[in-house]
């Protein structure tokens, strides 16, 4: 901190004792600002300031094993800033390039957006027919760009769009958003690529600095829709560990696509996300081979609402494999109304793993949860493991309607925890589950109907030939009562254990 206004007049980074030219394959080594923005010659630091810098040091994995040293080596570096009285050349350090937000309306009562930007490329002349994305740290926009446009933040050029006529289709374009130096996403960065939905690839990824985005409602919300080759890889750098909200973020997504693919990569934290409703809903919809890897931070432990989060999730997919891993923790969620609904609906092999963290002791809903889930599979699994706890349910309408219901081998265990003991609602619960499984076996043992006042079609398409286990005679009797099936007798409603 000086009485007089300075400005940098060399900058040089050094390693073992010599000027940089070329770093190792194996690492990156980067000084820059706080803020990531580049540090160069005559940028001024005014009197009575002072200045942080970012020293980063990386190993990097994107490399061959014949990058790596054959033997031990030591690297010591150096960064020398050397300042002198401003004069007439200083700049004022210029301000970090920072996309603009995406206008949409909010629903305070549901906690929603609406989409309405039609500003810039997301007009009615554009949205639908750009067909590749990609992202740049260098403004340079040609001069034969079809149109171009101030994106940023602060509305002073350092970020810009522009759009090519496509090459192989002269009514489809090409868009460029370019950061100067750098590309920050927005704090609010709700609908950043949404309804764009001819969109094949969003190229650079990387590119776009997340780190301090707090809000990713529909950021991708029916990005390639109808394209029918669309992937979407976040990479190493998509970096997600200050979002709280991803409601509807990947929704619809790849909705068109044949063979999608979303790799959320090994940055996306979502440690401090709440709101994960809608977020894979429809996702790869329209994928036979649908391929969904949450990466080893997906971490749900602050997050409230899932309702809908994997409904029709690749819905024809004919193999679908879901494992939601061992940081797929639940135990704050409370809604979980249609979640699994329709996932994975066409597939004839199913598997849903809900790992070792699906806690569901604070969930009040469940309406719909798994119905229509793995549908037209004809080998069905679903155990709900030993955190399964619905104690605090009072809504499970539908829940595992027509789950399974192709299934010829159907298994379903729900747990030593499915307690209905508060619930209210079962309409519909078990209609057509596993229905094509002539000898369906259901354990019920856990079940106390005491609370349940709403139940019509709750056994719907049960079959003389199935079974279903209960705890005692009052659930017997219940059933027996109130089932409205009158293939359901005591020949096949039986007490466990008896």
């Amino acid at each position: 901190m000086g009485s007089l206004d300075a400005m940098i007049d060399t900058v040089s980074s050094k390693m073992n004792g010599i000027t940089i030219n070329n770093l190792p394959a194996y690492m990156n080594y980067s000084v820059t600002y706080s803020n990531d923005m580049p540090i160069k010659e005559h940028h001024l630091l005014a009197k009575n300031t002072t200045e942080t810098y970012k020293v980063r040091v990386e190993y990097r994995t994107d490399i061959e094993e014949t990058d790596l040293p054959s033997s031990v080596e030591n690297k010591s570096f150096s960064f020398t800033v050397t300042y002198i009285q401003a004069d007439n050349t200083a700049v004022t350090r210029p301000t970090p390039p920072i996309l603009k937000v995406v206008s949409g309306s909010y629903n305070s009562g549901t906690g929603t957006y609406s989409y309405n930007d039609t500003s810039a490329f997301r007009s009615d002349t554009y949205r639908e027919n750009i067909k590749t994305i990609t992202l740049e740290e260098e403004i340079n926009i040609p001069d034969n760009a079809v149109a171009s446009w101030d994106v940023g933040q602060a509305q002073n050029g350092n970020v810009m769009a522009y759009v090519m006529v496509n090459s192989d289709d002269n009514t489809k374009y090409d868009l460029y958003i370019q950061g100067d130096g750098k590309l920050y996403a927005n704090a609010d960065s709700k609908f950043l690529f949404a309804n764009l939905t001819g969109v094949d690839v969003i190229n650079n990824i990387e590119v776009l600095n997340t780190s301090n985005v707090s809000n990713m409602y529909g950021m991708f919300y029916q990005t390639g829709y109808n394209s029918t080759s669309f992937t979407l890889d976040l990479g190493d750098k998509f970096d997600t560990s200050n979002v709280e909200n991803m409601g509807s973020m990947f929704s619809s997504t790849g909705y068109s696509s044949p063979v999608f693919t979303l790799d959320l990569g090994n940055k996306f934290d979502t440690s401090n996300v709440e709101n994960m409703g809608s977020m894979f809903s429809s996702t790869g919809y329209s994928s036979t081979v649908f391929t969904l890897n949450l990466g080893p931070k997906f971490d749900t432990s602050k997050v409230t609402n899932m309702q809908n989060m994997f409904r029709s999730t690749g819905h024809d997919s004919l193999v679908f494999t879901l494992d939601l891993g061992n940081k797929f923790d639940t135990s704050s969620v409370e809604d979980m109304q249609s979640m699994f609904q329709s996932t994975g609906y066409s597939s004839t092999v199913f598997t849903l793993d809900l790992g070792n963290k699906f806690d569901t002791s604070s969930v009040e809903n469940m309406y719909g949860m798994f119905y229509n889930t793995g549908r037209s599979s004809t080998v069905f699994t679903l155990d709900l493991g030993s955190k399964f706890d619905t104690s605090n349910v009072v809504n499970m309408t539908s829940m595992f309607s027509s789950t399974g219901r192709n299934s010829t081998i159907f298994t379903l265990k729900l747990g030593s925890k499915f307690d209905t003991s508060n619930v209210e609602n079962m309409t519909a619960m078990f209609q057509y589950t596993g229905y094509a499984n002539t000898t369906l076996e259901l354990d019920l043992s856990t079940f106390d109907f005491s609370s349940v006042t709403t139940y019509s079609n709750i056994f719907t398409g049960m079959r003389s030939t199935g079974k279903i286990w209960v705890g005692d005679a009052t659930a017997q009797s219940w059933i027996l009562t109130n089932s409205g099936n009158s293939y359901l007798t005591s020949a096949n409603v039986l007490i466990k254990g008896t």
